[in-house]
């Protein structure tokens, strides 16, 4: 790759060990003792509250063309200087959108390449690519523009001039994103947008596409508004020049900055791009060091070698201990409240095998193909023995207590497996893990992925939870004799080698099920291998989650991850929950839309098909050389709008 490294001097080796005892950083957070005070409470704190209102309009309501986010004295700035931000577990580098995975196109989104939409500070989305759109009184035909001066960056080896952002780009990027047995996040999703039966898109002209629909659609601006993941352009010509295996790796976006290197496991340079027809970074280069290591992240951060980046609480509560005393008085954090949701779900729930998703279709494919030997809960369950709808004997190693062999709800077989599910969710200490794990930065949360409040309220949702679902290993145990498992039973929980608190969690859980009597085994997991045989539904254990609340309505993400057609996915699939998603997907009114995920929710709460575990502050600190910034209220723990960072004055 072209180019040469000239960020700071990032620390590695023996060295890293003797700082990390001196700073006391340790992994077993679950043992200490609930602080008195958080872990920001002596430093400066730039809190930046999330939007909680979500709401987004119905595709009948042309919204007003948003100005180009253009600002001239930026414009005539010249960057300087370097942000070294310390990321952990990147994975592998992947620049073209039929390979993008989740993580890939997550980086891309936020960094390199730009979304047609995007969502702001306040959570409510705005333009980005797209610079209007028009939608005709049935609502069958959308009329989209596109930015002008939107320039392709050159690309670090073939360094072309691909000119800007097209019709012809927009057109043959969904094309991709949708291309049946590709990898995107949004693969289903931009399929019925963009693709559906009887959808077209037609170029007008080189900055004007029409999307005609046999049906309305108010998700025009959902799936491709970043950060939450959304997808992103990239360029035809380019790929078309280059080939797949060039563009596959080489960077040509639009977004203001441009990937000088990526380096697999060691760091991803960008440079900004000057005089950028939307925003120009006041920093000239953008380092993120890919470092797994939660000590050797703390280690550098404190050694001035890091500006930012993501820590769990018990290297922050370090950086604190640092700032009272007197070694780093510079040092600030940016917080952003209950901004992640700590998430446990039990893998192999798919009860629809029988999906059309799931069959061959006119050629013979099968888009969502089904593992023939554990992928669904028939042939796991299929060595049990069924005795009056109730499996009392798991001679199958595959077997998990926690499904159902029978997807009726209302089936003695699936109130067992349900018991199973509440048992181990009770028996979680949601207080130990905020006070001892988040430092106090967290409050407990029972209903997963949503974020607005409001309609929570509106909807009874606010209610669930506590009484019910809190910690109480006494029930729990109660639970599992009920259920015929009052010696326990085997689990393994995979650990997704991650950032934050994430690991630190999933120990503490795992601690919890050993108390209750299970059978624990932890397995370390790569999120790209997880990924794979997540979407193969061939995973049946205990996974881990931390992710952002939804932006701006649930279904946006109940509509990716627990539905038939999904290419990523929660470990449920069930009949039900297809049809609420797809009454929601058909439903034009907002408040009945609302409603109809209202009750996917209560249905997900009740049948106990999420572990929703506590809501964590957002903490990042910052060092002396750059200022806090805004950021999207959603995917807060990679945080947003990276071309925003200020140089500290």
């Amino acid at each position: 790759m072209l180019g040469t490294w000239r960020g700071k001097s990032v620390i590695v080796g023996v060295l890293l060990l003797l700082l990390a005892v001196i700073i006391a950083c340790g992994e077993e957070a679950t043992d200490a003792p609930a602080p008195a005070a958080t872990a920001t409470s002596a430093a400066e704190v730039v809190t930046l509250p999330p939007s909680v209102t979500g709401q987004t309009p119905v595709a009948t309501q042309a919204p007003v063309a948003a100005t180009p986010e253009a600002d001239d004295a930026m414009m005539a700035m010249k960057p300087e200087g370097t942000l070294d931000v310390g990321m952990a577990n990147l994975g592998p580098y992947v620049a073209t959108n039929y390979d993008a995975g989740y993580f890939q196109n997550r980086f891309a989104e936020l960094v390199t390449h730009e979304t047609l939409f995007v969502m702001g500070y306040d959570g409510e989305w705005e333009h980005r690519l797209v610079k209007s759109f028009d939608v005709s009184p049935d609502a069958l035909t959308y009329t989209i523009r596109l930015q002008e001066g939107a320039k392709w960056h050159a690309g670090a080896e073939s360094q072309g001039d691909w000119g800007n952002l097209n019709a012809d780009d927009f057109i043959w990027s969904i094309g991709e994103i949708s291309k049946e047995g590709g990898k995107h996040v949004q693969r289903g999703n931009t399929e019925k947008v963009f693709g559906c039966d009887g959808c077209s898109l037609t170029k007008i002209d080189d900055l004007t596409v029409e999307l005609k629909r046999p049906t309305p659609t108010f998700q025009l601006t959902w799936f491709s508004q970043a950060p939450i993941p959304g997808f992103s352009m990239n360029s035809k010509t380019h790929y078309d020049t280059v080939g797949q295996d060039v563009a596959l790796l080489e960077d040509v976006g639009t977004a203001p900055w441009e990937m000088v290197e990526h380096r697999t496991d060691v760091r991803r340079h960008m440079k900004a791009v000057e005089d950028h027809w939307r925003h120009t970074p006041e920093f000239a280069e953008m380092i993120w060091h890919d470092i797994p290591e939660e000590s050797t992240r703390l280690a550098n951060f404190l050694a001035g070698e890091l500006d930012t980046g993501i820590f769990n609480s018990d290297s922050r509560q370090a950086i604190q201990d640092a700032i009272s005393s007197g070694t780093h008085p510079d040092t600030k954090f940016m917080v952003f409240p209950a901004a992640i949701i700590q998430m446990m779900w039990h893998e192999g729930g798919h009860y629809t095998p029988d999906s059309k998703h799931h069959q061959p279709n006119e050629e013979g494919d099968i888009p969502n193909d089904i593992d023939d030997f554990i992928g669904n809960f028939e042939n796991i369950c299929d060595d049990s023995e069924i005795v009056n709808g109730v499996a009392t004997e798991m001679s199958s190693d595959d077997r998990r207590p926690w499904i159902s062999c029978d997807r009726d709800v209302n089936s003695p077989e699936w109130e067992r497996a349900r018991k199973v599910r509440e048992a181990m969710l009770r028996s979680i200490d949601r207080d130990s893990l905020i006070n001892n794990i988040a430092f106090g930065e967290g409050e407990p949360w029972f209903v997963g992925i949503w974020a607005n409040r409001g309609r929570m309220q509106q909807l009874g949702l606010d209610t669930l939870g506590p009484g019910d679902m809190d910690y109480d290993p006494v029930a729990a145990q109660e639970l599992l004799a009920e259920a015929g498992y009052a010696d326990g039973f085997a689990v393994r929980v995979n650990k997704r080698l991650g950032t934050g608190t994430l690991l630190l969690v999933k120990d503490a859980v795992a601690t919890d099920w050993l108390e209750m009597g299970l059978d624990v085994t932890l397995q370390n997991q790569q999120p790209a291998a997880y990924r794979v045989t997540s979407q193969a539904r061939k995973v049946n254990d205990i996974y881990g989650l931390n992710d952002a609340p939804s932006f701006p309505e649930p279904l946006r993400v109940y509509s990716t991850v627990y539905t038939s057609s999904g290419t990523n996915l929660f470990g449920i699939n069930h009949p039900d929950m297809d049809q609420f998603i797809l009454d929601a997907e058909a439903e034009l009114d907002t408040d009945a839309r609302w409603g109809i995920q209202g009750e996917l929710a209560k249905f997900i709460y009740e049948n106990v098909l999420s572990m929703p575990l506590y809501a964590e502050n957002a903490v990042w600190p910052l060092g002396p050389e750059v200022d806090s910034w805004q950021a999207s209220p959603a995917e807060l723990d990679w945080l947003s709008y990276w071309d925003h960072p200020r140089r500290r004055q």
